[in-house]
């Protein structure tokens, strides 16, 4: 059915809906890591105005990429009331250098690029000893978003209080976070990491810090506006958007309809029209989640050469630009030991992340043309046939007629309730996919087809009709081996990343004892809600490692102001 994401309820009693802009801020566990360790993040999705979390979308995006521009990762995640966290793997073949962790939302892709958050980080590869990289450049700069400062917004006062400021190895460690008197009962969200201290560096990018910087690029962001605004917010699932095009001449195709089907046991379907730029735009609901989208064009004219592109949210035109290093004789000496100690950690299968169920609400619904065949065939019931021919001469009902012509074939479906052949063949399904007419088929016999279904009547689906339906589903997913229509786009729409929690070890049973623990990341909790004055966090361990730790606290409050308080203690 055609989708009109224009018709969004912009009017409630009379009164104009306002979208305001989204700000996106990614709170990782440290800055600097070895190939193969894991990025922890959270990521809070902040209103730009009330500086609230924001429930408008629904779903972010992360990249990282490397000083060459080249994506490492690219995620897609869910959040759930303006928050979402988890964990990107470092493979261990990533070369020394900085990376840059860039995150943004749909409807924040309106305000450019330089509206979106960016970071950097330092990833040192196992084996590299030299670390040339860092000759010329060691250590982090001042780290900034590519924004202006405004005046610095206020911070709710938080105190960390560990309850010692020294730990021996694989101590017991208590936390508390509590604010000031005057400020309790106020709800947070917050995160914590705890952490190695890196010398010479004091620099991370507090979400304090990053709320008083104005986004590079910036619009008002206030519907209706359909002229103005090309991506709208993800409320209700993953919008992906694309455009027609003439391959000769790159110009926009206006009102062609598009179709987009995946591989399934059921026939479905949705369809759009290009608007005047050529644009169309599909709603995902999680029925599409982890499928192959195969695009396709109703019709194609014979004297042009038309085209699906689908837009890359994944595309970044800024280029990276790694920030300087200033002089840090320590940093060396640091990542030298991180390396020692990651290869130790690999060496024992140290795990540190777990993948958790995150229950979201779930919209899996199938786009399904129709529900109850008249009829349904299963050809393994009968005596094997070669090819599709036979197959419907001999065990199709005779609604469906099959005539061959100048080595190509044709199809003629009856209307049972008119009672007479259609004058247009019948719409071809393979596999759950619109396919371009029945000589794609024609070749399969009994030892490919599965099952067959026809609708014998003239079908209205939305705007279209359908003089007939065949639909064949194949025993071996057929519908890989073929171009559904002369124009055609398939597309891996890749599962929603998943939560991840950070496994610490524990040390209340003797078997631990004996297994070597170098950690330097020795606590991140992500999922830390506030609502009262204080909360007492989960008791953690000290590892083997000895050296300075960072308590690091990020959050909001649910009025808006942020959260960021450190601390520090030593392991002997």
């Amino acid at each position: 059915m055609t989708l009109v994401l224009y018709a969004i309820d912009f009017k409630t009693n009379g009164s104009t809906i306002t979208y305001t802009g989204e700000r996106v801020f990614v709170h990782t566990d440290r800055d600097i890591y070895i190939a193969g360790e894991n990025v922890f993040f959270k990521l809070y999705l902040i209103n730009d105005s009330s500086h609230k979390l924001s429930e408008t979308s629904k779903i972010a995006y992360l990249i990282l990429r490397s000083s060459a521009s080249v994506p490492i990762a690219k995620i897609r995640i869910k959040t759930e009331g303006g928050i979402a966290y988890g964990n990107i793997l470092l493979p261990d073949t990533l070369s020394s250098g900085p990376y840059q962790l860039t995150a943004f939302t749909n409807w924040m892709r309106n305000s450019g690029e330089g509206s979106f958050f960016n970071k950097e980080i330092f990833v040192a590869n196992r084996f590299d000893k030299d670390l040339s990289v860092l000759d010329t450049s060691s250590g982090p700069a001042e780290i900034r978003n590519v924004s202006t400062a405004q005046d610095a917004t206020g911070n709710l006062a938080l105190i960390v209080t560990p309850d010692k400021s020294e730990y021996n190895k694989r101590e017991k460690i208590n936390l508390v976070l509590k604010f000031f008197e005057s400020e309790s009962g106020v709800p947070a969200d917050i995160s914590i990491s705890v952490f190695e201290e890196v010398p010479g560096t004091d620099n991370k990018l507090s979400i304090r810090n990053y709320l008083s910087m104005k986004p590079g690029d910036s619009l008002s962001l206030k519907f209706p506006d359909p002229e103005k605004w090309r991506f709208l917010p993800e409320l209700k699932g993953e919008i992906l958007q694309g455009k027609v095009i003439d391959q000769d001449s790159r110009g926009a195709v206006a009102n062609s309809c598009v179709f987009l089907s995946v591989k399934d046991s059921v026939v479905n379907l949705k369809y759009d029209y290009s608007d005047a730029n050529g644009l169309f735009r599909f709603l995902l609901n999680d029925y599409y989640d982890g499928k192959d989208l195969i695009f396709s064009l109703k019709d194609n004219p014979a004297n042009k050469k038309y085209k699906i592109e689908l837009e890359d949210k994944f595309e970044l035109d800024n280029i990276f630009k790694s920030l300087k290093y200033q002089e840090n004789p320590y940093l060396k000496d640091y990542i030298l030991k991180s390396q020692d100690i990651v290869s130790i950690q690999k060496v024992y299968q140290a795990a540190s992340a777990t993948e958790i169920k995150k229950q979201f609400k779930t919209n899996i619904i199938c786009p399904r043309i129709y529900y109850k065949p008249s009829y349904s065939i299963s050809p393994d019931d009968f005596v094997p046939l070669n090819d599709f021919v036979d197959i419907s001469r001999e065990i199709l009902p005779p609604q469906l007629r099959i005539r061959k012509h100048n080595d190509k074939y044709s199809a003629d479906m009856a209307d049972e309730n008119q009672h007479l052949f259609l004058e247009q063949e019948p719409a071809v399904f393979l596999d759950g996919v619109l396919v371009d007419d029945i000589n794609q088929i024609i070749n399969l016999g009994s030892g490919k087809v599965k099952k067959v279904e026809m609708v014998c009547t003239r079908y209205n689906y939305g705007e279209l009709l359908f003089p007939g339906i065949l639909a064949v589903f194949s025993k071996n997913n057929e519908i890989e081996n073929i171009q559904p229509r002369p124009v055609s786009l398939r597309v891996q729409l890749e599962s929603y990343h998943a939560y991840s929690v950070y496994t610490s070890q524990t040390y209340e049973k003797a078997s631990s004892d004996n297994q070597p623990d170098f950690r330097q990341l020795l606590y991140w909790n992500p999922d830390i809600e506030i609502s009262n004055n204080y909360i007492q966090i989960p008791e953690f361990y000290a590892s083997d490692h000895s050296g300075n730790y960072i308590i690091e606290v990020e959050g909001i409050s649910s009025d808006g102001v942020p959260i960021s308080a450190t601390a520090k203690i030593m392991v002997k």
